[in-house]
């Protein structure tokens, strides 16, 4: 059976996403504070339940049994209605299914600021390319390209921390600003 949820949805969106779910023959829910001490898997199952959403800033869109053209699909729909989702997504898994409901959303908050932060790195690097350095002073185009090296090494980690990448992130964009003076 696929399921999907939400949390944290308005209720124009939900009304919208219920309409997408049933369309896609998959249950749909809303699941609230009071569902976050429940494991993953049995809030899927029961579908949740309604309520205030208060303790986490971000939507949740939480997915089982859907294969990826589903999903792409389920999304694309809600774009055409206008209720396009720009929250976080989370699958159900192996690792994750019996955590309780929050730790799985504190989880994946993390996660796509691990994300976010890797992407920002490497729209920042992409970006050095190009760069004329010839009139840097020696000592500050050695810290940037120190600091191009860590992060193109950070991001390209199978498995990425997200402090590590907070520290490349900063030090990158000192190195720029650092040069920014000398580059046209």
């Amino acid at each position: 059976m696929k399921h999907v949820l939400f949390y944290g949805i308005d209720a124009g969106q939900k009304k919208a996403y219920q309409e997408i779910a049933e369309g896609l023959e998959s249950s749909f829910g809303i699941c609230c504070d009071r569902d976050l001490l429940k494991p993953f898997r049995e809030v899927l199952e029961e579908g949740g339940s309604e309520g205030p959403c208060t303790l986490f800033a971000h939507q949740y869109m939480l997915i089982d049994g859907f294969d990826r053209t589903e999903l792409v699909t389920f999304l694309q729909i809600a774009s055409i209605k206008k209720q396009l989702f720009g929250g976080i997504k989370v699958l159900r898994n192996e690792r994750n299914q019996d955590w309780p409901l929050g730790q799985v959303l504190e989880q994946a908050a993390r996660e796509k600021k691990t994300a976010d932060c890797a992407m920002s790195i490497r729209q920042l690097l992409a970006g050095t390319k190009d760069l004329d350095l010839s009139r840097v002073p020696e000592a500050d185009r050695q810290r940037l390209d120190k600091a191009i090296r860590r992060a193109y090494a950070a991001v390209t980690k199978s498995v990425m921390d997200g402090q590590e990448l907070q520290e490349v992130f900063a030090e990158l964009m000192h190195s720029l600003q650092a040069c920014r003076t000398y580059v046209s």
